[in-house]
């Protein structure tokens, strides 16, 4: 409603967990080099593809980014959103897909991820062929399309990385100080 009366002004808007850890100045130097969508929508983050099925991706992990228009395509779907848990991700994907609007690839151009659905520090040590443990086979088959160009560990982790997910407490803080090379946070 307030984006309707003209109240609330924006060109992308953000939508992650509370646990989730966003460079900001990447993010924007993203946004300013992204292609023209040609009014298609934008909808951005780590695709993953519900059981391999590349006719089925949505971007999860932490969360991801979506422009106006895609905003304006979710309010006005007509798929009810019943699920709890994590699959509102889901919803919004199969919304969004109604009207011609899907998960751009996130990749830079090494093939390193920008969005990532785990910590730093469990992303450096992610195989998607080979998840370490048997819980963690949904990886594999969630990257299925793509698994043949997914690149692991460091090289992975793009330079230019915008998001990162399950970072809380004085990690959150210490990335912080980190990144900005000050010393502001303290846990």
């Amino acid at each position: 409603q307030r984006r309707n009366r003209g109240e609330l002004v924006f060109d992308f808007l953000a939508v992650s967990t509370d646990d989730a850890f966003w460079i900001v100045p990447n993010l924007r130097a993203y946004l300013r080099q992204l292609p023209d969508s040609g009014g298609a929508g934008v909808y951005l983050g780590h695709r993953l593809a519900v059981d391999g099925d590349p006719n089925r991706v949505f971007a999860s992990g932490a969360g991801y980014v979506i422009d106006k228009l895609a905003l304006s395509a979710y309010l006005s779907c007509s798929i009810p959103d019943q699920r709890r848990g994590f699959e509102e991700d889901v919803v919004m994907a199969e919304c969004l897909a109604i009207a011609g609007i899907s998960a751009f690839p996130t990749e830079d151009e090494r093939g390193a991820q920008r969005f990532h659905f785990a910590s730093p520090s469990a992303t450096l040590l992610l195989n998607y062929s080979e998840p370490a443990q048997p819980s963690a086979q949904w990886v594999r088959a969630f990257h299925w399309p793509w698994l043949d160009r997914l690149v692991s560990g460091l090289e992975g982790i793009s330079q230019r990385s915008v998001l990162f997910h399950a970072v809380s407490g004085q990690r959150r803080l210490d990335m912080h100080d980190w990144l900005y090379r000050r010393r502001l946070c303290r846990g």
